[in-house]
């Protein structure tokens, strides 16, 4: 089976709303399976200007299967 496709966005929490994300960034990763996306995903290399809030990690048909709030 060949690996899957899988995506980390990184989002910085909007200025005047505390409730909306803006997009800072998309880092693709290949993995196996989910079980070893959400494994990688919290270590993937981010670009060090990343002042991001929100991490959230996509399966190639968009389903979110991982999260990290900070």
């Amino acid at each position: 089976m060949p690996m899957a496709n899988y995506e980390v966005r990184l989002y910085k929490q909007a200025e005047r709303n505390p409730i909306k994300y803006n997009l800072v960034d998309r880092i693709s990763i290949t993995a196996d399976s989910d079980e070893e996306a959400r494994t990688k995903a919290p270590h993937v290399e981010v670009p060090t200007w990343d002042n991001s809030d929100l991490a959230l990690l996509f399966t190639e048909d968009g389903k979110t299967i991982w999260r990290l709030e900070g």
